[in-house]
């Protein structure tokens, strides 16, 4: 046992040149596939610390007011209350909360949020790091600045965030200003204390995705990958290796004890890859903020791994480098590989998989069991992907092995040969355009409903309300503020007659009000106008107009009103110049969310990750597939081939399984986006799949065709070279 170590771990450090690309190819790919496997254990680790952190954030010690008998009445030891509005700021909705303090608490300690060192002044805001790093200030929504937060600049503090893009903010109501007793206000007992069962879960936006969610995505887009790239380098060609156990051979060796030899050889690569990409993301990991290709960035230190993981990662790399150095290739096959058990459970589990993921989509489930089925059935079709080509190159392969074509003939007869081997290469390209179909469709259904969850409106009608237990105290001093801001518009009550009503428009200044509707005054505003009148409110504002004789019911949360305005508003006009309003709750419309979804900038970056990863596992193969091209060539010289059928055998070999494993991958990729559709989480287009494959197709050949043309024009100067 102790020769064989010392004979493998010879091989394994050998200063040859010739053994310089598997050493490159198995320590490289274990450390990359070290730091992808504890990238992966952090995301996971910090999405959870992140949901801690948010519900923290949104379950202070608190109750509801519809909760108690009397919410006219603070309840006892209510030290503030709060209410959460939506405000848009850098395109995207914001998270605000309003807070006010009870009276005799202003500075009670238990009343300040985290993230703030006391409670902001009447009229006062305070904004997260995210939005002050991107320009926005207090005064751009309607309020004044504040230095309240623990953060820098007065910004809000880190323990007042689930993540650093975390995009909130805290108001005050100006002075002499309510949130009123009623309608969705919480008495907040404590900040400093939390109830996780009173969490609002009002995140529209929210930066970090669920635990379960990352979990499925870091799968999909990390592990898998990053175990194929493992796997694929642990591969890699060398022959002084082969040289070296051909001897092992020649010398009479059983096959356990060369088994044993290959396994602690590539083990020892393995084993020093895992813990260099180890050492890597521990020193690097903690400094981990940005995720590329979009706006989201995490707290220094989110990303660092626990102590366990870089012990598991290492053992785990190690154990999977050496297990495939055992269960590589002692010499040439005589039998076809495709008779083996593997390739044909493979091909089976890849059917099944296509089946699973085809009947979570029935109308007979639904529900969180049918989802869960479609995520399996995904993650087993990836999974299986690559030991599932070969067995259908292979019978593929059988169905053209008499065909006349001589290059054809010879390709498939070499393919039933030795599928696997041959297939590498096309294997990882099935996986690649699998995962990258994947991406496309879940981006389609993340994009598709960000533009169907807010319905567009006319900016020139525009319904608001705010919070004021004296129900139109404000009116006047909101019709005010936009006569001062520039803002050519009209404020109209709505009033209620029954919890039924939908609201009917009251006129106060006919005139103000025909100017607006671009209307003439004389034409609606006559005593004999009345009908006019009513045509002319329901067509501008899409309320019926309140008789004189009706009389209103008291609204007591607060007014709603509507906005009419002869040109298109803004949002972020009326957020100027109407912020001063407690608790203002502004419509969002859809044209105002032009910044994309934290979950398609995730969906953007799993994607980008997993093709990078699968790309060089990828380029990996090219290389270990130039090398043996260059071996086959004396071969094919011995027999006699002359350089055109040389080229035509060898383009035969890298085509027949690459449009095999191509046409594959776009099955499955069309049947995932298809059944996901029916869950919401991927979208449906047999468009998007087919660009996929083809760009990925097309991107393989001509790496391929650059590759060949370089080692022939590197043949052609040896040639040259051995000639002078």
């Amino acid at each position: 046992m102790r020769a064989v170590a010392r004979f493998a771990i010879a091989i394994a450090f050998s200063r040859d040149r010739r053994h310089r690309w598997r050493q490159v190819s198995v320590g490289g790919g274990s450390a990359v596939a070290a730091i992808i496997l504890l990238l992966t254990v952090s995301l996971v680790s910090a999405s959870l610390v992140a949901q801690e952190r948010a519900v923290t954030r949104q379950a202070p010690l608190a109750v509801r007011a519809a909760a108690l008998e009397s919410s006219e009445t603070p309840p006892e030891g209510a030290v503030a209350k709060e209410i959460p509005r939506i405000t848009v700021a850098t395109g995207r909705q914001v998270h605000t909360q309003w807070i006010q303090p009870l009276e005799g608490h202003s500075d009670d300690p238990a009343a300040v949020p985290r993230g703030l060192s006391r409670i902001p002044a009447p009229g006062e805001a305070v904004l997260s790091p995210r939005l002050v790093n991107a320009g926005i200030t207090a005064e751009d929504l309607g309020w004044k600045s504040s230095d309240a937060g623990t953060g820098p600049g007065g910004a809000i503090g880190q323990d007042g965030l689930s993540m650093a893009s975390d995009p909130l903010i805290y108001v005050r109501p100006g002075a002499g200003m309510e949130l009123g007793t009623d309608g969705g206000i919480r008495y907040i007992f404590s900040y400093q204390e939390a109830d996780p069962r009173a969490a609002t879960g009002l995140t529209l936006d929210a930066e970090v995705l669920a635990a379960d969610v990352t979990l499925y995505g870091a799968a999909v887009f990390l592990l898998i990958p990053g175990l194929i790239l493992l796997v694929a380098s642990s591969r890699a060609r060398s022959p002084v290796r082969d040289s070296r156990l051909h001897f092992l051979h020649l010398l009479g060796a059983r096959r356990r004890t060369a088994r044993l030899a290959m396994g602690i050889e590539n083990g020892a690569l393995g084993a020093v890859g895992a813990i260099c990409g180890a050492a890597l993301y521990g020193i690097g990991g903690p400094f981990l903020t940005a995720v590329p290709l979009t706006t989201i960035r995490f707290f220094r230190g989110d990303l660092a791994a626990p102590w366990w993981a870089f012990l598991a990662v290492a053992v785990t790399t190690t154990v999977v480098t050496t297990l495939c150095g055992a269960m590589g290739r002692l010499r040439l096959r005589r039998a076809p590989r495709s008779r083996t058990l593997v390739p044909r459970l493979a091909l089976a589990a890849l059917v099944i998989s296509i089946g699973l993921a085809v009947t979570s989509a029935h109308p007979a489930f639904r529900g969180p069991a049918a989802s869960n089925m479609f995520v399996i059935s995904s993650l087993s079709c990836i999974a299986v992907m690559p030991l599932a080509i070969p067995r259908a190159v292979s019978l593929t392969a059988a169905r053209l092995s008499s065909a006349r074509n001589p290059a054809l003939w010879a390709a498939a007869r070499r393919l039933q040969h030795d599928p696997v081997h041959l297939s590498r290469m096309a294997s990882i390209l099935s996986v690649l355009i699998v995962v990258s179909s994947l991406a496309v469709s879940m981006w389609g259904a993340a994009t598709a409903t960000q533009a169907e969850r807010t319905p567009s409106a006319s900016a020139t009608a525009v319904s608001l309300s705010w919070r004021e237990p004296a129900a139109e105290a404000l009116i006047p001093e909101a019709q005010a503020a936009l006569d001062e801001a520039g803002i050519g518009a009209v404020v109209l009550p709505l009033s209620f007659t029954s919890e039924e009503d939908p609201g009917k428009v009251r006129i106060p200044d006919c005139e103000a009000f025909a100017v607006q509707a671009a209307v003439d005054p004389a034409a609606i505003c006559g005593p004999d106008s009345r009908d006019e009148l009513r045509e002319a409110v329901k067509t501008h504002t899409g309320h019926e107009l309140l008789e004189s004789t009706t009389k209103p019911a008291p609204d007591p949360i607060g007014p709603r009103v509507i906005v009419l305005s002869a040109d298109d508003m803004e949002t972020q006009q009326l957020q100027q110049a109407l912020g001063f309003l407690p608790a203002l709750a502004l419509p969002t419309q859809s044209w105002d969310l032009t910044a994309p979804l934290p979950l398609v900038q995730w969906i953007v970056a799993g994607g980008f990750a997993a093709f990078v990863i699968l790309a060089l596992a990828v380029s990996r193969e090219l290389g270990d597939r130039t090398i043996e091209d260059r071996e086959r060539e004396s071969v094919y010289r011995q027999l006699g081939l002359g350089d055109t059928a040389r080229t035509r055998l060898t383009w035969t070999l890298f085509l027949f399984p690459t449009i095999v494993a191509t046409a594959l991958a776009f099955v499955c990729g069309t049947v995932l986006a298809y059944a996901g559709s029916v869950h919401r989480i991927t979208e449906g287009d047999v468009t998007k799949v087919g660009i996929v494959s083809l760009v990925a197709l097309a991107i393989l050949l001509g790496t391929v065709t650059v590759a060949m043309v370089l080692r022939r024009t590197s043949d052609v100067l040896d040639v040259a070279r051995s000639r002078q």
